[in-house]
């Protein structure tokens, strides 16, 4: 029998996937932890209670180093000042003063390495999604970054550090960051020192942050009040905000109508990745017209219908479902599929294990993961991974990967497989498909080092490399 194609292969285990999560997220905290313990017991001898409570007091400089180091520790903030405030027996003016220097400037100086760390982020991966695909809110949210920042650290839910993470995620400016959390750290800082004067610090913990929440309520009804007197309403400012948000989420969603394929050459489909949109796809849709080709695009769906995120066996049902009818009207015989990243997994399932062979005669990814992506695991060490599927099924050695690897290549399609060693997502031959079954030579490896993951879409050497594939492809058809 050959290969694994006509083989059903069950690819959803939702009650295996939710216990494999949980006893995930579970194991994390389990390390955090030990990891938070391990390290203080490292840097202070036997715990972070040691630095402090060492024979002599501790210096401005070495508060100021564990302050900073503590993030990366994984220990609240909370913990660290109510250390803080026992080591600094804040009972009298000089010790309030003290403890209110010392601890507003270590909370000032543990912001730099999170904020560094979600900016490399938004330098390498956040950046090319949100100028995508939310361009007018990214650039509004930067604008307003004090306005935004005051918002979310007044609520005393909000975690600091993660908080943090996420300012530097969306590239808000550094110097306008750190003013708006001086603002709010200042005066809860003021108030925990004030109020360990006749109370515990846990209970001045509290009544601190307690107090946090009563100023943005203040906070809230000034900003109603204001917008009141300006014939408006804060409320509706912001239900005005979000809906201005979906609205342009919703726009990534609208394309061009379906070209009539007047062109002498095979029309081309193309698919995006993983929790993208049509809209990642306008800058290879215009050059590749530019060049005759006649390109068009499906929406295979996901969260709030626009963002990819639904299985990949699933999608290439819906894929199946919505490009007969299109070949049929137009009387198509075959047509060439372009996909990037998740796309890739798509197509090359709908090719091979739904027989969609028969009605395309090449295929090119670029970065398709192939062989799994280790990013996937991010999301499974949080509650995504109970809902999205297709995080399970792109992890390295999953049970889909190794079955469209069983999948039989026919003889008359080809698969190009652009890859690149500076994919940070698809690292380097995890981009090449990879089958032993059929015609194996099909399956053409295409090094593209220069490129990175997101590159690909936009960048006229990829564009030309493609056009190049398929004169190719169309030369050796003809002879």
């Amino acid at each position: 029998m050959i290969s694994g194609a006509s083989t059903p292969v069950r690819i959803d285990r939702t009650l295996r996937q939710t216990l494999v999560v949980s006893a995930i997220i579970l194991t994390t905290l389990i390390i955090g932890v030990a990891f938070t313990l391990t390290t203080w017991h490292a840097v202070c001898a036997d715990g972070l209670m040691q630095c402090f409570n060492a024979p002599q007091p501790i210096s401005t400089l070495s508060y100021l180093i564990l302050a900073t180091i503590r993030p990366f520790t994984l220990l609240p903030q909370s913990v660290f000042w109510l250390i803080s405030a026992h080591s600094f027996h804040i009972h009298d003016v000089t010790s309030t003063l003290k403890g209110f220097v010392l601890i507003l400037a270590g909370s000032l100086t543990a912001f730099f390495p999170i904020y560094s760390l979600g900016y490399y982020g938004y330098k390498r991966l956040a950046k090319p999604w949100l100028l995508t695909h939310l361009p007018k809110n990214l650039k509004k949210a930067q604008k307003k970054t004090t306005f935004l920042v005051i918002q979310t650290q007044l609520i005393g839910l909000f975690h600091k550090d993660l908080s943090t993470l996420t300012y530097g995620m969306l590239g808000m400016p550094l110097g306008r960051s750190l003013k708006a959390i001086a603002y709010v750290e200042a005066p809860r800082v003021a108030l925990f020192c004030l109020f360990c004067f006749k109370w515990h610090p846990i209970w001045a913990l509290g009544l601190s942050y307690g107090c946090g929440m009563i100023l943005q309520l203040c906070y809230i009804m000034g900003q109603q009040l204001k917008s009141m007197l300006q014939g408006s309403s804060y409320l509706r400012a912001c239900r005005a905000q979000w809906h201005e948000t979906f609205c342009e989420i919703q726009t990534n969603n609208i394309s061009e109508t379906l070209p009539q394929f007047q062109g002498n050459k095979a029309p081309i489909l193309l698919l995006y990745g993983f929790f993208a949109s049509r809209r990642t796809l306008i800058v290879m849709e215009k050059l590749l017209r530019h060049r005759g080709y006649d390109v068009f695009t499906l929406n295979l769906g996901g969260l709030f219908d626009v963002f990819f995120t639904k299985s990949i066996p699933s999608s290439a049902v819906t894929l199946d479902h919505m490009l007969k009818p299109i070949l049929a009207k137009h009387n198509l015989t075959k047509i060439s599929i372009i996909a990037h990243s998740k796309g890739g997994l798509v197509a090359a399932w709908w090719l091979l294990r739904l027989k969609g062979h028969q009605h395309c005669h090449n295929l090119i990814t670029l970065g398709s993961p192939f062989g799994g992506t280790y990013f996937t695991w991010v999301a499974l060490i949080t509650p995504l991974g109970l809902f999205w599927q297709d995080v399970w099924q792109m992890r390295p050695h999953s049970r889909l990967l190794k079955a469209l690897s069983s999948s039989y290549v026919p003889a008359h399609l080809k698969i190009y497989c652009l890859y690149s060693s500076q994919d940070r997502i698809t690292r380097h031959r995890k981009g090449i498909f990879q089958s032993h079954y059929g015609h194996t030579a099909n399956i053409i490896p295409v090094p593209m080092h220069q490129y990175s993951h997101f590159q690909y879409l936009y960048k006229k050497g990829v564009i030309e490399k493609i056009h190049q594939l398929l004169t190719h492809d169309t030369n050796d058809s003809s002879a």
